[in-house]
Formats: C-alpha cells, structure tokens, sequence
C-alpha cells in the first residue's frame, strides 16, 4: 500500500521521466549515511575494547588460578625429611608450615581385630536360622569390653542363609566397621571378618538360634559365635592402637594415619623401628618456590606485553580506558603488596621479599639473590 506522500511524488514525476521516488530515498540514503557510519564505527570500536578487555581478564585470571593451584596442591609447602623412610611417610596440609626437627620413635603400629571362623564344608553350607549380633569393644586376654557409645550390629539370619550370603549381609550392615569374607582352604571354607584399626574397635559375636540343633555344630548359627574366653584358635589378630615416641614423648593413635602434628603436619605410620629412633626434619621446599617464582614472573611479564600493546595511546584497542591504566599501577605496586600478612616476624611478606622486581621499563625480573636469602632464612 502506498503512502501519500509516496503517491504524490510518483505523480509528479509521471511526465517528466524522473523517479522522483528513488531521488527521495538516495537523497536520505545520504543525508543519514554520515550518522550510521559514525555509529557503525563506534559499535565497532566498543567490540574491539571489548574483546581486548575480556582478553587481559583471561590473562590474569589464568595467572591466579595457576598460581592457586599450585599452592592448594602443597607444591610449596615445607618438605618433611625422614632419617629411616621405611618408618612412615610424612605430609603437610595445604596452608600449614611445620618447622624444627623430631626424633621418631614407632613401638607398635595399630592394627585390627581378625577372626576365623571354624570350617564349613563348602561357601554354600547353612549356617542355621536365628539373629547374629555383632559387639564392638576391647577385646583384652580373655576379658571383653562393650563401648557403649556404639550400636551393636544385629544381622537378621534366615533358613536359607549360607556362609557367603553370610559374608554379604555383614558387608552391607557393617558401614566400614567390619568387613567379611568366606576364605576357601584346605581344612574347608572359612568366615573371615576383620574390624577397623584401633584398640577400641574389637568385637565379639553373640548368636540366638532359631532352631539350635543337640549337639550344635555346623549348621547351628551358633557355630559362628566367638567370645575371647572361649577362643579356639579363631582369633588371629587383636585389634590395637599405634604407638610411638615424638621426641621421647609417647603418643597413641587409633589409626597408622596420625594428624594434628606439631605445625599440623601427618604421619602414615608404616614399620617399627624400637631402639632406634629415626630424625624427622622440615625445610622450606626452595626447589618448587624457585620454580614457581621464575613461572610467575614470565606469565607477569606476558601480561605486561599484553597491556603494552592493547593499551598503547595510537593503536591500542584501550587506549584511553581507565580499567587499563588501573591494571598498570596495579601491577606496578604489585611487588609491594603484602601478600603474606599472617608471616612470623622476618618471614617474607611481600612478593618483593621473595625477589619480585620491577623494572624501569614496567616489566618484571627474579631477584635470585634476593630470593635465595629468603629462602635461606626461612629454611
């Protein structure tokens, strides 16, 4: 449909042989022409700051998050030496700085309860229908005490249980506590359950027998219960806690992994080593620092290259943008910044303390000198 303006300029140029339809849409063509170019210019200009910004964002963030993560993954925390390494393992948590030397001394590694039962004829005999009860507790000579602050596990028994369905059933309702396994030997098939680590995490097994046969025996689910008094050669280790010496001082754990050290270091306790105490010694891991150091200021130095040049004043996608200058002065402080303000007196606080320098030019350089006294000092 057309308009009337449209209508009357198509009329008078019927008999003149001029469009003055296409004259009209040229002649705003042009007179608005200046103005979109100008706006496609600016819309361009904004895209490329944009694309510019978000690349030097990348840059810093991947710089962060590489440094985080060596730091999280302990790459620059203290390394613990062992005189004896066949005595355990040491480790320190991520953020914690153990220092000084120890004497090691492990008398007795801990280790659980384990019990073997009496031979069946095969991993498929019956045990018997009832309820098999399992207590956990100090098992001590032939004496028993119930740690009342945990529950007892009750097993539900049916006719149709075997020795391996048995097993199952443990497994599924000892949540880590005790663990079952049916042990094909020469002499039969045998109940092995094993408990968890520690003096505390002993057990004993109670049975009420739905349909206990005369003379009991296999088939009877009282065949399976085991009490230290009454023990027949079933149990083949008791449960116990580790124990050993940190500086002559001694300490029990429930578990061969022992935390809360002093500085919060860990212990994986692994060997014996009576009568012969062991040095445990913590230093600064110069190695792994140096090397992140020299990282951080190479990727320091990418960046810079990057802010040169998409901030450059002719040229430079940014530059008179503010968020530019900012990340200039900001790198340019960025060796003085504390970085460290939980360090012990004399400890390095600034990126500066560990040889972080800056140039006149506004890039950066490693202080080896610098760093390796820092180091030193802070072995």
């Amino acid at each position: 449909m057309e308009t009337s303006g449209s209508s009357i300029i198509a009329a008078l140029g019927a008999g003149s042989g001029i469009d003055f339809g296409s004259l009209a849409n040229d002649i705003s063509e042009a007179s608005f022409a200046v103005q979109r170019g100008t706006l496609e210019a600016r819309r361009t200009t904004l895209e490329a700051r944009i694309s510019a910004a978000a690349q030097l964002r990348s840059s810093v963030t991947s710089l962060a998050s590489a440094l985080g993560d060596r730091i999280r993954n302990g790459d620059l925390a203290p390394r613990g030496t062992l005189g004896n390494p066949a005595v355990a393992q040491v480790s320190v948590p991520t953020g914690l700085s153990p220092r000084g030397n120890f004497s090691l001394e492990v008398t007795q590694l801990a280790q659980p309860q384990t019990l073997v039962s009496k031979s069946y004829a095969s991993r498929d005999a019956l045990v018997g229908e009832g309820t098999l009860t399992i207590r956990f507790g100090a098992v001590a000579g032939a004496g028993f005490t119930a740690d009342g602050a945990r529950d007892a596990l009750a097993i539900d028994v049916t006719a149709d249980d075997t020795l391996g369905t048995i097993a199952s059933k443990i497994n599924q309702a000892g949540g880590g506590a005790i663990s079952a396994y049916v042990a094909q030997g020469s002499g039969g098939a045998q109940l092995v359950l094993k408990g968890a680590e520690g003096a505390a995490s002993g057990f004993v097994l109670e049975t009420a027998s739905a349909n206990p046969l005369p003379l009991g025996g296999a088939g009877d689910l009282s065949f399976l219960a085991w009490q230290p008094a009454s023990d027949a050669g079933e149990l083949r280790t008791t449960a116990r806690d580790a124990v050993f010496l940190l500086d002559t001082v001694e300490i029990t754990s429930p578990t061969n992994r022992v935390t809360g050290l002093p500085g919060g270091f860990t212990l994986n306790l692994s060997a014996t080593n009576i009568g012969a105490p062991t040095s445990l010694s913590f230093a600064s891991n110069t190695a792994a620092i140096s090397a992140v150091m020299n990282d951080f200021v190479a990727a320091l130095n990418d960046i810079v290259a990057q802010v040169n040049e998409l901030a450059a004043p002719v040229g430079g996608q940014l530059g008179n943008d503010p968020g530019a200058r900012e990340l200039r002065r900001d790198l340019a402080q960025l060796a003085s910044q504390v970085v460290m303000p939980g360090a012990a007196a004399g400890a390095p606080r600034t990126l500066g303390d560990l040889g972080l320098a800056l140039n006149r030019d506004g890039t950066f350089r490693l202080d080896n000198a610098r760093l390796n006294q820092a180091l030193e000092t802070n072995a």
